[in-house]
């Protein structure tokens, strides 16, 4: 190339500068001048403000005409060039979605970079087979030569950031909806967002004067260095647990809503999210467009920890005292299945974090002239977070008993909010209907242990099936702990326990109704039922460490001990488990040229930890002679890391990758096939989930 660029210069300044130097041979002063010009070319002074030979001008309108022809199923919505990138950008005529395209040509290469927005998979079908005939599109690359002719990147890592850039240019000012229904969803959106702010303003004002005081709610020095000791060591675990173990598929999701608008993500639609409101999708999407990565969406649920054990610390404390509201504190932070949840990029440490706000804001002081805002506030917060959080949002203002003109202010406030909310209930109900299959828990029974067990610091149920004695032992403590604080509370104060046994019917209440479906639920969707049996057994225990009797205090420090050691060994027990992600695999996976991922659903999973960004969100990149075999789901290059996703790889596949110096071969263990066609390659990676090869070229053979 630089011997190229060398030859064009000196044949330039032949053109260029010969009548010139004939003009000067025929004058008196020749000699001279020659001599001053050859000082001056040396300096290179002459050669800089002669304009060189008009390049031929990137053609917009011939390359949207291109455009136009190429992608049929497509509307060419905008088409721009700048910076040596041509970006196109689509939206679907049959259906709603958006992508953008971006173009770039240099001598005999083709470079493509896709992102898609709700695009169906029909479309994105279309989509990818559409972009990969461009390669063979010699008049749009002629096009497309001349718009990059002002382009000259010195790494490959440039051009990508580049056309990664203009990409999310294109996207920025578009409604990611259909260009034939933004307003539709802008309307939406403005009717959830309005109804919350109206809400927040019926609950806040005005109310009567006075306020709270800040100083009370403040810890003592002793109880705040404990709290302090306690989130700290959660959240510890919590990164441990972020950095080694693999992305799940809903944490997928979660990278997604970098891409989306914020009015598309608090609209009726779901999209990717139908079984959830719109605040945790609003609260990632804001903080992955500051923080990109897929280490950092899970930063912000560990970053949660510590406001979560504050937050368990005033509810316990408003339950039964400064000792309830540590034991509170310690069961919600350290809890393992708590700190498996709080350490992915999904909206469970939110969750907790509400519930707790909620609590607290229900037991808090019913001195507080201000009282009331803290729980419509709160209650708020529990409408926007997780719909499994409505039913204790909404008897919120009895349960705190505030005055009757309070109540119906709250409750009206509520209203509004949960109103326009509705519509995005009713548009999940039919996503809902469609799942399938059996989750772990399935019925109200195993719901019921699994949360109390889970509050008595047992290993989470997905990484202990069958149970073993460490989950049975936690349920024993469990339930010794519940009988003995309902006996405690029966003698002490009745009311209060007739208040327990209210909230722990109404978090289970909504659990009753997914189970009601004949499809059992999540382990995870009983993480609020899991909390409020938590708070109950921390009331329990702070009457037991409290009561005047010798015996009570001493069987109450050994159920304290009891569930230290639980949650000491349940904690080992996820950190083990959990390291399931090889760290090898980022350094073989920069020095490969093509990533073959088996099955296809292990793809999003593989790229959100090595790109941190959701599949449907990355870079495509048509690889002949992979991608047109037709036995591949997706193909796809995203932050230099290039990819081919099939369920059942084909012998042509194997031929196809084989002409590649290197490619990396990464199975779930549980679909491993073809090993025979890998056995002349290296097997750096053998986990009971992940097994990776790296392959040489000519290592790869056919069965």
């Amino acid at each position: 190339m630089r011997d190229r660029e060398s030859h064009r210069t000196r044949r330039r300044h032949r053109l260029i500068d010969a009548p010139r130097a004939e003009r000067i041979a025929d004058a008196p002063l020749a000699p001279l001048r020659r001599a001053l010009l050859s000082l001056l070319f040396a300096a290179g002074v002459l050669s800089t403000p002669v304009p060189a030979a008009a390049a031929t001008p990137c053609d917009v309108d011939a390359v949207r005409a291109a455009a136009v022809a190429a992608f049929p199923t497509f509307t060419v919505a905008d088409v721009r060039a700048q910076g040596g990138v041509v970006t196109l950008l689509l939206t679907s005529r049959a259906e709603i979605g958006t992508f953008a395209l971006a173009l770039h040509a240099t001598g005999g290469q083709l470079y493509t970079s896709q992102m898609a927005v709700r695009l169906s998979d029909a479309d994105r079908g279309l989509a990818n087979a559409q972009v990969g005939a461009l390669f063979d599109d010699t008049a749009l690359r002629g096009l497309l030569l001349a718009c990059g002719a002002e382009a000259a990147f010195a790494r490959p890592e440039d051009r990508d950031r580049a056309m990664r850039a203009a990409i999310e240019a294109a996207l920025a000012m578009q409604d990611r909806g259909a260009d034939r229904t933004p307003r539709a969803s802008a309307a939406e959106a403005a009717v959830v967002v309005g109804a919350l702010l109206c809400g927040i303003v019926i609950a806040a004002w005005p109310w009567r004067a006075g306020g709270a005081d800040l100083r009370a709610l403040v810890p003592p020095a002793l109880d705040a260095a404990l709290l302090v000791a306690i989130a700290a060591a959660g959240v510890a675990v919590a990164l441990r647990i972020a950095s080694q173990m693999a992305a799940e598929i809903d944490e997928v999701v979660t990278l997604a809503a970098r891409g989306e608008d914020f009015s598309f993500l608090v609209s009726w639609a779901p999209g990717g999210e139908p079984f959830n409101p719109p605040g945790a999708a609003t609260l990632f999407a804001a903080w992955l467009r500051l923080f990109d990565g897929f280490l950092a969406a899970r930063l912000l649920s560990i970053a949660l920890i510590p406001l979560t054990a504050v937050a368990a610390y005033r509810a316990g404390v408003g339950l039964a005292g400064r000792v309830a509201g540590l034991c509170f504190a310690a069961l919600v932070v350290s809890a393992p299945a708590y700190l498996r949840l709080a350490a992915i990029a999904r909206a469970y440490a939110l969750i907790a974090l509400v519930l707790c706000l909620l609590l607290a804001a229900v037991r808090g002081p019913r001195t507080r002239p201000s009282r009331g805002v803290a729980v419509a506030l709160a209650a708020i917060a529990a409408l926007w977070t997780s719909y499994l959080l409505w039913p204790l949002a909404a008897a919120a203002p009895w349960l705190a008993g505030l005055a009757r003109r309070d109540r119906l202010r709250v409750g009206g406030a509520l209203a509004v909010v949960a109103a326009a909310l509705v519509p995005r209930i009713l548009a999940g109900v039919g996503e809902a209907r469609a799942k399938s299959g059996t989750f772990e828990l399935a019925g109200a029974l195993d719901t019921l242990a699994h949360a109390l067990a889970s509050a008595a610091q047992a290993t989470p149920l997905v990484m202990a099936t069958p149970p073993a004695g460490q989950w049975w032992s936690a349920l024993c403590v469990g339930l010794a702990l519940l009988g003995m604080g309902g006996w405690l509370w029966w003698q002490r104060r009745p009311r209060a326990l007739l208040q327990q046994a209210i909230v722990v019917g109404l978090a289970f209440l909504p659990l009753a109704a997914l189970l009601s479906g004949g499809h059992g639920i999540r382990d995870r969707h009983a993480l609020g039922l899991q909390i409020v049996l938590a708070w109950v057994l921390a009331g329990a225990l702070a009457l037991m460490l409290t009561a005047a009797a010798r015996s009570l205090r001493a069987w109450g420090a050994t159920a304290l001990a009891a569930l230290a050691a639980l949650s000491w060994s349940g904690t080992t027990t996820v950190l083990q488990l959990t390291a399931d992600w090889p760290p090898e695999l980022a350094r073989h996976a920069r020095d490969a040229d093509v990533v073959v991922i088996v099955p296809t659903w292990a793809e999003g999973t593989v790229h959100a930890m090595l790109t941190g960004r959701a599949a449907e969100g990355s870079d495509t990149f048509r690889m002949p002679p992979i991608c047109p075999l037709g036995t591949e789901k997706y193909c796809r290059h995203a932050a230099n890391l290039r990819s081919v996703a099939v369920d059942q790889p084909s012998a042509e596949l194997v031929d196809a990758v084989a002409g590649y110096p290197r490619s990396l071969w990464l199975f779930d263990t549980a679909h491993l096939a073809m090993t025979e066609a890998l056995q002349g390659c290296d097997r750096f990676i053998a986990t009971p989930n992940w097994t990776a090869f790296d392959c040489r070229g000519a290592a790869l053979r056919r069965e």
